[in-house]
């Protein structure tokens, strides 16, 4: 059930991961083709602006040093890659393993089947 968790909740991130890469090819392609990678935190900001800023302003209510460390290097980062790269490690982590089965075991079941 775990496993089954985690690779919903990767691929949940994959599916971001590639909106946010959609979303930096549609900003490039209205520029004329630059290329164009947007930050998390630009991400979020786009999409609500007042979320975000409560959210900074809670963070560093609770924790300054960590938010200046890490949180805002975070959201510094491509958008694509903070999810991208959890959700490819969820979705490998998590992925449903098949038994191997060797030519010779195969033979063996081979010879008893009508």
């Amino acid at each position: 059930m775990a496993r089954r968790i985690g690779r919903w909740a990767g691929w949940f991130l994959l599916v971001i991961a590639v909106a946010a890469v959609a979303y930096d090819v549609t900003v490039a392609l209205r520029s004329g083709g630059a290329i164009h990678v947007s930050a998390l935190g630009d991400f979020w900001a786009r999409l609500h602006q007042a979320s975000l800023t409560g959210f900074e302003a809670d963070f560093q209510r609770l924790s300054p040093w960590l938010w200046d460390h890490a949180v805002a290097r975070l959201l510094g980062w491509p958008g694509w890659a903070v999810f991208g790269v959890p959700g490819a490690a969820l979705s490998w982590l998590c992925r449903h393993r098949r038994a191997h089965r060797t030519h010779r075991t195969h033979r063996r079941n081979r010879r008893y089947q009508l």
